[in-house]
């Protein structure tokens, strides 16, 4: 696991030598250009070197996606390429991962402390990924917060750690490796435990050691519950698995050839891998495009004996059986979904419209046993202190409300109470009695005033609590209960990119290139 080495120096400007009269009637010699090192270029804040910064940019973004192979960097025509784009960038493929990788993960690292400082509560969110040979695990640590000055939800990936074999939550060994990496992850973005909301942690990883985080709860991460669920009720469907990769083939040659209709724009390029695994709702939008356009893809076939030619009618049946699955759980994941991403709000409301859905499609085509499913893996935390902080979520999301529960006198003092077991109320140490009951009564009147207006189904909820003055106290708690803790839509995406990484870099550099390339978008906040 990369260790930061604090953040890069500033390199030294030469002083200019000085002016000499040159002789009548002779012009100045061309001073001769200067040739910027990557690793000088990191803070030269020229105009030239912003450019040779915004080729640096886009070359660990390349190969941090995997898009790029590092060998590439000594094949003299690319340079000569790079040489074309900026002529002060001088390339030194050597000094790459040892030099330049190092200063832009520290620089990154520095950044993002600054961003999380900012932070009131954060929520941390373990996945883990597979090779697709099942040969290495890659956990990656994602700190997701609220940034209080705009009401900002963010996520910086704080580091994917590469373990050299496939992890279990029967694997004694890494809920260790969890708990040790999780402190180091927070020593080095010091991010004080008392910030810390919630832990959410895939399956694969169990539960943390007792002891480890005592005041933190933790619990699973609600998409992975249900994008376990759907995935294994989906392949329950016989000869899918092949559609699937016949499909991706047809997908990757539309691509290839520029066909927009069967593109499908919303798939992500290196989940078309064979044998890649692929998100549920990525699956959806691929199987009704496909669908839509079962014309083209016909025709297709037959002009072209490279594409794959589905069977018929037994293909398309599977694809319509799969669409009637994961149509109405499309529908009915639609708040965890878009600009206000999945957010611990949305898991009791999400879990009740799967409810509605089976009832809607009279439980068809396996639908059914997939929810009860879901259902009966989160009734069971429902009854733990992480479920406890789902209720309260969706309490202070103005989409939902009290929609989840009764708010009676007895309910709303239990409320109360859970919200003022936090900083809200001991604003300060020394606070007196009165001083606490009085920030309990202002609490208790904010909240029947919130609840006594209605849902507001269509509003962003960061939106209504960076714009609405009226309750101060409980927007301190939303911030801090509204902090993301679902799926990344990139679960998979250390798996794929950093299997191939491993084959051209050391493991370090592997764990540097995925952080930067993660978080570089935040690099210009």
């Amino acid at each position: 696991m990369p260790k930061s080495n604090g953040t890069a120096k500033p390199s030294k400007k030469n002083n200019d030598s000085p002016q000499r009269k040159r002789p009548a009637g002779k012009e100045a010699p061309s001073p001769p250009k200067r040739k910027v090192d990557i690793a000088d270029a990191m803070h030269f804040w020229t105009p030239e070197g912003e450019g040779t910064r915004t080729v640096l940019t886009h070359l660990l973004r390349l190969i941090g996606s995997s898009s790029l192979p590092l060998s590439t960097l000594k094949n003299s025509e690319f340079k000569s390429l790079l040489k074309t784009l900026n002529s002060n960038f001088h390339l030194d493929p050597n000094s790459f991962e040892k030099t330049v990788v190092r200063q832009c993960y520290d620089e990154c690292v520095g950044k993002m402390k600054m961003l999380i400082s900012e932070a009131n509560s954060v929520s941390i969110h373990v996945a883990v990924s597979f090779s697709p040979e099942e040969t290495c695990s890659f956990l990656t640590v994602t700190a997701r917060f609220i940034t209080p000055s705009t009401v900002t939800p963010r996520d910086v990936i704080l580091g994917t750690a590469i373990l050299k074999r496939k992890v279990a939550s029967d694997d004694g060994q890494i809920t260790k490796d969890v708990e040790i990496l999780l402190k180091e992850y927070l020593s080095r973005f010091n991010i004080a435990e008392t910030k810390i909301v919630t832990v959410v942690l895939d399956e694969a990883i169990g539960v943390l050691p007792s002891g480890s985080f005592p005041e933190v709860p933790s619990g699973p991460c609600f998409a992975e519950v249900l994008e376990q669920e759907v995935m294994v009720g989906l392949y329950s469907f016989p000869g899918l698995q092949t559609v699937i990769e016949s499909l991706k083939t047809i997908v990757r040659k539309a691509r290839e050839v520029g066909n927009d209709t069967l593109r499908v724009k919303e798939l992500p390029e290196k989940c078309l891998s064979p044998n890649a695994p692929i998100r549920w709702v990525h699956l959806f939008e691929m199987f009704k495009q496909i669908q839509d356009n079962k014309n083209e893809v016909h025709g297709l076939a037959l002009q072209n004996s490279t594409y794959p030619q589905l069977r018929v009618p037994e293909d398309w049946k599977l694809i319509n059986n799969a669409l009637g699955v994961l149509g109405p759980i499309k529908e009915a994941t639609k708040g965890m979904q878009g600009g206000c991403g999945m957010s611990l709000s949305t898991v009791l409301p999400t879990i009740d419209a799967l409810k509605n859905c089976i009832i809607n499609s009279h439980g068809e085509n396996g639908l059914r046993g997939i929810i009860d499913k879901v259902e009966g893996r989160m009734n069971k935390v429902l009854e733990t202190p992480y479920g406890h902080k789902l209720e309260l979520a969706a309490l202070l999301d103005p989409r939902y409300k009290t929609k989840r529960l009764e708010y009676d006198q007895e309910k709303k003092k239990l409320i109360v109470d859970q919200l003022s077991d936090t900083d809200i109320i001991h604003v300060q140490s020394g606070s007196t009695d009165s001083a606490n009951k009085e920030i309990s009564t202002a609490l208790e009147k904010e909240l029947d005033d919130y609840c006594s207006t209605p849902e507001m189904p269509s509003c962003d909820p960061y939106t209504f609590w960076r714009e609405d003055g009226r309750f101060p106290l409980l927007k301190k708690q939303a911030l801090k209960y509204l902090c993301h803790a679902g799926i990344l839509e990139e679960q998979f995406y250390p798996a794929i990119v950093g299997t191939d990484l491993l084959k051209q870099v050391s493991e370090n550099t592997a764990e540097m290139l995925l952080f930067l390339c993660a978080n570089q978008h935040l690099c210009t906040i």
